[in-house]
Protein backbone atom coordinates (compact mmCIF):
# COMPACT_ATOMS: atom_id res chain seq x y z
CA UNK A 1 0.00 0.00 0.00
CA UNK A 2 3.18 2.50 0.90
CA UNK A 3 4.50 1.70 -2.28
CA UNK A 4 1.56 2.14 -4.40
CA UNK A 5 0.59 5.65 -2.47
CA UNK A 6 4.32 6.71 -3.77
CA UNK A 7 3.60 5.88 -7.32
CA UNK A 8 0.12 7.72 -7.40
CA UNK A 9 2.01 10.17 -5.99
CA UNK A 10 4.61 10.66 -8.33
CA UNK A 11 2.22 10.26 -10.69
CA UNK A 12 0.25 13.39 -9.33
CA UNK A 13 3.12 15.60 -9.02
CA UNK A 14 4.12 15.16 -12.93
CA UNK A 15 0.35 16.41 -13.88
CA UNK A 16 0.93 18.86 -11.35
CA UNK A 17 4.32 20.25 -12.77
CA UNK A 18 3.15 20.40 -16.25
CA UNK A 19 -0.19 22.41 -15.07
CA UNK A 20 1.90 24.68 -13.02
CA UNK A 21 4.97 24.90 -16.03
CA UNK A 22 2.29 25.75 -18.80
CA UNK A 23 1.25 28.48 -16.34
CA UNK A 24 4.71 29.68 -15.61
CA UNK A 25 5.53 30.34 -19.81
CA UNK A 26 2.40 31.60 -20.27
CA UNK A 27 0.67 29.29 -22.57
CA UNK A 28 -1.79 29.00 -20.18
CA UNK A 29 -2.67 33.03 -18.86
CA UNK A 30 -3.66 34.23 -15.41
CA UNK A 31 -5.91 37.34 -15.04
CA UNK A 32 -5.01 40.53 -13.47
CA UNK A 33 -7.67 43.53 -11.66
CA UNK A 34 -7.11 46.87 -10.81
CA UNK A 35 -7.87 46.33 -7.19
CA UNK A 36 -6.08 44.52 -4.14
CA UNK A 37 -6.62 41.15 -4.52
CA UNK A 38 -5.50 38.86 -1.61
CA UNK A 39 -5.38 35.15 -1.76
CA UNK A 40 -5.19 32.97 1.17
CA UNK A 41 -4.63 29.62 0.79
CA UNK A 42 -2.24 26.56 1.55
CA UNK A 43 -0.53 23.38 0.21
CA UNK A 44 -1.69 21.43 2.56
CA UNK A 45 -4.73 19.17 3.04
CA UNK A 46 -8.00 20.82 4.94
CA UNK A 47 -7.62 21.84 8.72
CA UNK A 48 -5.24 24.44 8.33
CA UNK A 49 -7.53 27.70 9.34
CA UNK A 50 -7.95 29.59 6.47
CA UNK A 51 -11.70 30.55 7.50
CA UNK A 52 -9.92 32.11 10.47
CA UNK A 53 -7.86 33.68 8.88
CA UNK A 54 -10.19 35.38 6.36
CA UNK A 55 -12.42 36.51 9.29
CA UNK A 56 -9.75 38.00 10.92
CA UNK A 57 -8.68 40.17 7.95
CA UNK A 58 -11.95 40.93 6.95
CA UNK A 59 -12.31 42.17 10.05
CA UNK A 60 -9.02 44.50 10.00
CA UNK A 61 -9.43 45.86 6.97
CA UNK A 62 -12.86 46.46 6.59
CA UNK A 63 -12.16 49.18 9.69
CA UNK A 64 -11.51 51.79 6.91
CA UNK A 65 -11.88 50.02 3.52
CA UNK A 66 -15.33 48.41 1.53
CA UNK A 67 -13.97 44.50 1.33
CA UNK A 68 -15.64 41.79 -0.39
CA UNK A 69 -14.51 37.98 0.18
CA UNK A 70 -14.91 35.73 -2.19
CA UNK A 71 -15.07 31.62 -2.30
CA UNK A 72 -15.82 29.22 -4.60
CA UNK A 73 -18.28 27.77 -1.81
CA UNK A 74 -17.25 23.96 -1.68
CA UNK A 75 -20.01 21.48 -1.30
CA UNK A 76 -23.06 24.08 -2.06
CA UNK A 77 -26.13 23.05 -3.63
CA UNK A 78 -25.97 26.32 -5.85
CA UNK A 79 -24.05 27.06 -8.85
CA UNK A 80 -22.53 29.86 -9.98
CA UNK A 81 -22.07 33.53 -8.67
CA UNK A 82 -24.07 34.05 -5.48
CA UNK A 83 -24.22 37.02 -3.14
CA UNK A 84 -24.68 36.40 0.29
CA UNK A 85 -28.07 37.89 1.80
CA UNK A 86 -30.09 37.69 5.50
CA UNK A 87 -32.11 34.75 3.13
CA UNK A 88 -28.67 32.45 2.13
CA UNK A 89 -28.29 28.99 4.45
CA UNK A 90 -25.09 27.46 4.24
CA UNK A 91 -26.52 24.75 1.60
CA UNK A 92 -26.63 27.63 -0.90
CA UNK A 93 -23.49 29.08 0.06
CA UNK A 94 -21.73 26.19 1.64
CA UNK A 95 -21.12 25.89 5.08
CA UNK A 96 -17.47 28.42 5.26
CA UNK A 97 -18.84 31.48 3.43
CA UNK A 98 -21.92 31.32 5.46
CA UNK A 99 -20.19 31.20 8.68
CA UNK A 100 -17.62 34.21 7.28
CA UNK A 101 -21.42 35.71 6.65
CA UNK A 102 -22.97 34.92 9.54
CA UNK A 103 -19.85 36.36 11.56
CA UNK A 104 -19.26 39.25 9.32
CA UNK A 105 -23.29 40.77 8.63
CA UNK A 106 -23.69 43.59 6.19
CA UNK A 107 -19.98 45.30 7.03
CA UNK A 108 -18.40 42.76 4.57
CA UNK A 109 -19.42 41.29 1.49
CA UNK A 110 -19.36 37.54 1.00
CA UNK A 111 -19.79 35.63 -2.62
CA UNK A 112 -19.03 32.57 -3.71
CA UNK A 113 -18.56 31.03 -7.54
CA UNK A 114 -16.52 28.51 -8.61
CA UNK A 115 -15.38 30.62 -11.36
CA UNK A 116 -12.96 32.99 -9.66
CA UNK A 117 -12.25 35.39 -11.88
CA UNK A 118 -15.91 36.05 -13.15
CA UNK A 119 -16.53 36.66 -9.72
CA UNK A 120 -14.10 38.93 -9.11
CA UNK A 121 -15.88 40.69 -12.04
CA UNK A 122 -19.16 40.60 -11.02
CA UNK A 123 -17.87 41.89 -7.31
CA UNK A 124 -16.40 44.96 -8.69
CA UNK A 125 -20.16 45.40 -10.72
CA UNK A 126 -22.82 44.65 -8.08
CA UNK A 127 -20.52 45.93 -5.10
CA UNK A 128 -17.57 47.88 -5.69
CA UNK A 129 -15.45 46.88 -3.06
CA UNK A 130 -11.62 48.36 -2.23
CA UNK A 131 -10.08 45.01 -1.50
CA UNK A 132 -10.98 41.17 -2.39
CA UNK A 133 -10.08 38.34 -0.29
CA UNK A 134 -9.91 35.11 -2.49
CA UNK A 135 -10.97 32.36 -0.20
CA UNK A 136 -8.74 29.00 -0.89
CA UNK A 137 -7.24 29.97 -4.24
CA UNK A 138 -3.66 29.17 -4.11
CA UNK A 139 -4.15 26.64 -6.79
CA UNK A 140 -6.45 28.74 -8.97
CA UNK A 141 -4.22 29.92 -11.06
CA UNK A 142 -6.30 31.72 -13.39
CA UNK A 143 -6.22 34.84 -11.29
CA UNK A 144 -3.70 36.57 -10.23
CA UNK A 145 -3.47 37.86 -6.99
CA UNK A 146 -1.69 40.83 -5.64
CA UNK A 147 -1.04 39.35 -2.44
CA UNK A 148 -0.65 35.69 -1.62
CA UNK A 149 -0.87 34.21 1.77
CA UNK A 150 0.35 30.75 2.12
CA UNK A 151 -0.90 29.08 5.27
CA UNK A 152 0.84 25.93 6.73
CA UNK A 153 -0.16 24.17 10.45
CA UNK A 154 2.57 24.40 13.62
CA UNK A 155 2.60 20.98 14.10
CA UNK A 156 3.53 19.95 10.50
CA UNK A 157 4.39 22.37 8.51
CA UNK A 158 4.38 21.66 4.11
CA UNK A 159 8.01 21.30 4.21
CA UNK A 160 7.21 18.10 6.35
CA UNK A 161 5.07 16.74 4.44
CA UNK A 162 4.88 14.78 1.15
CA UNK A 163 1.85 15.25 -1.57
CA UNK A 164 -0.70 13.07 -1.69
CA UNK A 165 -1.85 9.93 -1.47
CA UNK A 166 2.05 9.72 -0.05
CA UNK A 167 1.59 12.60 2.34
CA UNK A 168 -1.26 15.81 2.57
CA UNK A 169 -0.34 18.10 0.25
CA UNK A 170 -2.22 19.07 -2.28
CA UNK A 171 0.51 20.57 -4.44
CA UNK A 172 3.85 21.20 -5.08
CA UNK A 173 6.32 22.44 -2.35
CA UNK A 174 7.94 24.71 -5.02
CA UNK A 175 4.95 26.33 -5.56
CA UNK A 176 5.39 28.14 -1.92
CA UNK A 177 7.89 30.09 -3.92
CA UNK A 178 4.45 31.77 -5.17
CA UNK A 179 3.67 33.11 -1.38
CA UNK A 180 4.72 36.46 -0.67
CA UNK A 181 4.09 35.58 3.24
CA UNK A 182 3.78 32.34 5.38
CA UNK A 183 1.27 32.33 7.95
CA UNK A 184 2.05 29.23 10.75
CA UNK A 185 -1.94 28.61 11.90
CA UNK A 186 -2.75 26.81 15.00
CA UNK A 187 0.47 27.95 17.21
CA UNK A 188 -0.23 26.80 20.45
CA UNK A 189 -0.18 29.81 23.37
CA UNK A 190 2.35 29.81 24.52
CA UNK A 191 4.44 28.22 21.53
CA UNK A 192 7.31 26.10 22.10
CA UNK A 193 10.58 28.65 20.97
CA UNK A 194 12.56 25.69 20.02
CA UNK A 195 10.05 24.95 17.61
CA UNK A 196 9.33 27.75 16.33
CA UNK A 197 12.93 29.02 15.65
CA UNK A 198 12.88 24.75 13.80
CA UNK A 199 9.82 25.86 11.48
CA UNK A 200 11.67 29.15 10.90
CA UNK A 201 14.49 27.63 9.91
CA UNK A 202 12.77 24.90 7.08
CA UNK A 203 11.22 28.53 5.68
CA UNK A 204 14.04 30.54 5.39
CA UNK A 205 15.11 29.67 1.63
CA UNK A 206 12.10 31.16 0.65
CA UNK A 207 13.01 34.41 1.52
CA UNK A 208 9.36 35.45 2.92
CA UNK A 209 8.42 36.77 5.94
CA UNK A 210 6.39 34.39 8.72
CA UNK A 211 3.95 35.28 10.79
CA UNK A 212 2.83 33.13 13.72
CA UNK A 213 -1.31 32.81 14.21
CA UNK A 214 -2.42 31.24 17.60
CA UNK A 215 -5.26 29.66 18.61
CA UNK A 216 -7.62 31.47 20.32
CA UNK A 217 -10.73 29.20 21.96
CA UNK A 218 -13.74 31.36 23.12
CA UNK A 219 -16.71 30.10 25.79
CA UNK A 220 -19.24 27.61 24.55
CA UNK A 221 -22.31 29.56 23.31
CA UNK A 222 -25.88 29.37 21.76
CA UNK A 223 -27.97 31.93 20.10
CA UNK A 224 -29.43 32.31 23.93
CA UNK A 225 -26.72 31.39 26.36
CA UNK A 226 -22.94 31.06 27.08
CA UNK A 227 -21.64 28.93 29.43
CA UNK A 228 -17.91 29.23 31.13
CA UNK A 229 -15.12 26.64 30.98
CA UNK A 230 -15.20 25.84 34.45
CA UNK A 231 -19.35 24.91 34.02
CA UNK A 232 -17.70 22.03 32.13
CA UNK A 233 -15.01 20.35 34.52
CA UNK A 234 -17.08 18.00 36.38
CA UNK A 235 -19.46 17.51 33.36
CA UNK A 236 -20.07 14.51 30.67
CA UNK A 237 -19.68 16.33 27.36
CA UNK A 238 -20.12 15.25 24.02
CA UNK A 239 -18.22 17.28 21.17
CA UNK A 240 -19.50 16.77 17.60
CA UNK A 241 -16.82 17.55 14.60
CA UNK A 242 -17.19 17.76 10.91
CA UNK A 243 -13.96 19.91 10.43
CA UNK A 244 -10.53 18.77 8.84
CA UNK A 245 -7.81 17.69 11.63
CA UNK A 246 -9.41 18.36 14.83
CA UNK A 247 -6.42 17.44 16.60
CA UNK A 248 -5.77 20.77 18.09
CA UNK A 249 -9.56 21.10 19.36
CA UNK A 250 -9.58 18.06 20.73
CA UNK A 251 -6.04 18.50 22.62
CA UNK A 252 -7.79 21.32 24.16
CA UNK A 253 -10.94 20.24 25.39
CA UNK A 254 -8.47 17.45 27.03
CA UNK A 255 -7.14 20.27 28.85
CA UNK A 256 -10.98 21.49 29.94
CA UNK A 257 -12.55 18.35 30.31
CA UNK A 258 -11.97 15.21 31.73
CA UNK A 259 -15.08 13.80 30.73
CA UNK A 260 -15.42 14.41 27.41
CA UNK A 261 -16.73 12.36 24.08
CA UNK A 262 -15.22 13.00 20.97
CA UNK A 263 -17.25 12.02 17.80
CA UNK A 264 -15.65 13.10 14.35
CA UNK A 265 -17.41 13.59 10.79
CA UNK A 266 -15.74 14.08 7.47
CA UNK A 267 -14.79 17.84 6.75
CA UNK A 268 -18.06 19.49 5.32
CA UNK A 269 -20.00 16.90 6.68
CA UNK A 270 -23.73 17.64 5.77
CA UNK A 271 -25.44 15.35 8.64
CA UNK A 272 -27.55 12.99 6.97
CA UNK A 273 -29.98 10.71 8.61
CA UNK A 274 -27.57 8.14 9.20
CA UNK A 275 -25.12 10.23 10.70
CA UNK A 276 -27.71 12.11 13.38
CA UNK A 277 -28.77 8.63 13.88
CA UNK A 278 -24.91 7.82 14.85
CA UNK A 279 -25.02 11.33 17.14
CA UNK A 280 -28.21 10.05 18.94
CA UNK A 281 -27.19 6.59 19.69
CA UNK A 282 -23.88 8.38 21.60
CA UNK A 283 -26.15 10.34 23.43
CA UNK A 284 -28.10 7.17 24.86
CA UNK A 285 -25.11 5.72 25.57
CA UNK A 286 -23.29 8.20 27.38
CA UNK A 287 -26.10 10.61 28.62
CA UNK A 288 -24.17 14.05 28.10
CA UNK A 289 -24.83 16.91 30.26
CA UNK A 290 -23.41 19.20 27.55
CA UNK A 291 -23.17 19.26 23.33
CA UNK A 292 -20.60 21.02 21.98
CA UNK A 293 -19.61 21.68 18.29
CA UNK A 294 -17.54 23.86 16.18
CA UNK A 295 -18.69 27.40 14.83
CA UNK A 296 -18.93 25.64 11.48
CA UNK A 297 -20.92 22.90 12.07
CA UNK A 298 -23.25 24.46 14.34
CA UNK A 299 -25.73 25.55 12.05
CA UNK A 300 -26.60 22.06 10.49
CA UNK A 301 -26.46 20.68 14.02
CA UNK A 302 -29.47 22.66 15.38
CA UNK A 303 -32.11 21.79 13.96
CA UNK A 304 -31.20 18.19 15.45
CA UNK A 305 -30.12 19.52 19.19
CA UNK A 306 -31.38 22.53 19.79
CA UNK A 307 -29.69 23.23 23.37
CA UNK A 308 -26.06 22.34 21.30
CA UNK A 309 -23.50 24.84 22.00
CA UNK A 310 -20.86 25.61 19.52
CA UNK A 311 -17.24 26.79 20.37
CA UNK A 312 -15.44 30.00 19.11
CA UNK A 313 -12.02 29.78 16.83
CA UNK A 314 -10.48 32.68 16.32
CA UNK A 315 -6.52 32.55 15.05
CA UNK A 316 -4.86 35.99 15.65
CA UNK A 317 -1.19 37.13 14.59
CA UNK A 318 1.33 36.77 18.05
CA UNK A 319 2.89 40.22 15.92
CA UNK A 320 -0.16 42.06 15.41
CA UNK A 321 1.18 45.20 15.44
CA UNK A 322 4.02 44.28 12.09
CA UNK A 323 1.27 42.01 10.13
CA UNK A 324 -1.58 44.85 10.12
CA UNK A 325 0.77 47.49 9.01
CA UNK A 326 1.88 44.98 6.32
CA UNK A 327 -1.60 43.80 5.37
CA UNK A 328 -2.83 47.54 5.47
CA UNK A 329 0.28 48.89 3.73
CA UNK A 330 -0.35 46.44 0.36
CA UNK A 331 -4.13 47.70 0.43
CA UNK A 332 -3.09 51.01 0.36
CA UNK A 333 -0.28 51.07 -1.86
CA UNK A 334 -0.39 47.75 -3.76
CA UNK A 335 2.88 47.14 -3.06
CA UNK A 336 3.77 44.42 -0.26
CA UNK A 337 7.56 45.21 1.18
Amino acid sequence: MHLLRKILSSFLKAILYVRHKLYDLGWLSSRTFDIPVINIGNLNLGGVGKTPVTLYLASLLSQNHKVAVLSRGYKRKTKGFLMASPVSGWKELGDEPYQLYHLLGEKVTVAVDENRARGIELLQQKAKPDVILLDDAFQHRRVKAGLNLLLTPYHKIFTEDDLFPAGYLRDLKSRAYAADMFIVTKTPSPADDKRKEEIKNQLKDYGKPVFFFKEIYGQPQNDIQKISWEELRTKTVLVITGIARPQSLEQFLKEQSAHFHLITFPDHAAYNDLQIKKIKKKIQSIHPGIILTTEKDYEKLKPHFPDILYIPYRLEPENKILFNQKIIDYVDTRKFV
